[in-house]
């Protein structure tokens, strides 16, 4: 083992230029690594003593974390590499998204590079340099992993309230400092918007009604730091998914939600994320704050005609399940519609699927519908 920090940053540096770029992670999965491993680093000893683990422990990390600094650095070289000779700023797909997010790479490569040198300094035993080392490492690994955060706290309040009752003199008087705020970015849900709003909510409270700056549509979001988050398949095309979550000011509890969404909705343990409501209450975005991603949830519905036309997991059946999330359900019309839809919508599928001739007349006006949607949705967009 390196002795010291920089021999061990040279070898990362080293082992980074062999490294083939077809062959590197995602940003998100180095990011997922790195972070195990800031959470991973002991503290430094107090003083020296025979017995203490803590040197052991810091010499076991090591190899592990100059494998995640090299594949940082291969990864940061490619990403730099491409952008500076694509041409007309085109890139590979596998490469653009760190080109685009190359401070978030550059903040994970000097917080991994100090997290190294802490460890070789805990290594070695060294008690001054580890306290230094470590108190560098972990501010740096709190900015790497906040980089691209889509949140910051404001009026921070210290180690506790201060005493607003004094004892001894029988004194009482107000706290004087300012009451912490959260500035946080979040998600219209409105589907002709869905454009980020920058807001100013007290940190200790965890629902908010808020209005879109952007389209002034009312939406409602629900703010916590997720514990755990476990999916669960339910059927061929949906998903359970449970959330541990900590309400910003309040306690923990679980929340439960479905999904038919393809991509798995992710969160982090300590991950501060955010539960974005229509104005109708449906639950219609699961925000990550830390990571700066928002993904759609989406419902399964028991859309027996479009199912019996185009069959099970058709793609055809998302653009359907939009329509009635996002145009009928806001109002109390669609929601007649589609609660009448379901109670009868079974039966007129079983029907109409009896006949071959039946079955392909209601797939071709489906068709035409669906076709019709989907124009008017990129209209939308463009506009």
């Amino acid at each position: 083992m390196a002795t010291t920090g920089d021999e061990l940053i040279l070898q990362a540096r080293e082992r980074a230029k062999a490294i083939a770029p077809k062959t590197l992670p995602s940003l998100d999965a180095l990011r997922i690594e790195a972070k195990a491993l800031f959470v991973a680093l002991p503290e430094p000893p107090d003083y020296q003593r025979a017995d203490d683990p803590r040197p052991a422990q810091a010499r076991q990390q090591v190899g592990p974390a100059l494998e995640v600094l090299a594949r940082l650095l291969a990864l940061s070289e490619a990403s730099r590499r491409v952008t500076t000779i694509a041409p007309h700023g085109e890139q590979p797909a596998s490469l653009s998204a760190s080109a685009e997010f190359q401070p978030s790479l550059d903040a994970l490569v000097q917080a991994m590079e100090l997290h190294l040198r802490a460890l070789a300094a805990i290594g070695a035993g060294q008690i001054v340099e580890g306290e230094l080392f470590v108190s560098e490492a972990k501010a740096s690994a709190r900015l790497a992993l906040n980089e691209g955060a889509l949140f910051h706290f404001l009026g921070e309040r210290g180690d506790g309230p201060q005493p607003v009752y004094d004892r001894a003199s029988g004194v009482s008087r107000y706290d004087p400092r300012p009451e912490q705020r959260l500035d946080v970015q979040l998600s219209c849900t409105t589907p002709r918007c869905l454009k980020r709003g920058r807001f100013t909510l007290p940190a200790r409270q965890a629902f908010h009604r808020l209005t879109c700056p952007n389209c002034k549509q009312p939406f409602s979001a629900l703010i916590g730091r997720a514990l755990s988050l476990t999916r669960a398949p339910r059927g061929s095309d949906e998903s359970h998914y449970l959330l541990r979550f900590e309400r910003l000011g309040q306690g923990v509890q679980l929340l439960e939600f479905d999904d038919a969404a393809r991509r798995a909705i992710k969160a982090d343990p300590g991950d501060l994320v955010a539960l974005l409501y229509s104005c109708t209450g449906l639950l219609i975005g699961f925000e990550n704050l830390t990571s700066g991603t928002l993904q759609k949830v989406t419902r399964k519905s028991a859309c027996f005609v479009a199912t019996m036309a185009f069959g099970e997991g058709a793609p055809e059946l998302d653009v359907f399940r939009a329509y009635r999330d996002e145009r009928l359900m806001p109002h109390c019309l669609g929601r007649a519609f589609v609660h009448s839809y379901y109670r009868h919508g079974r039966a007129l599928a079983d029907l109409l699927s009896r006949s071959t001739l039946t079955r392909r007349a209601v797939r071709w006006s489906l068709e035409k519908i669906h076709a019709r949607l989907v124009r008017s949705s990129m209209d939308e967009e463009r506009s």
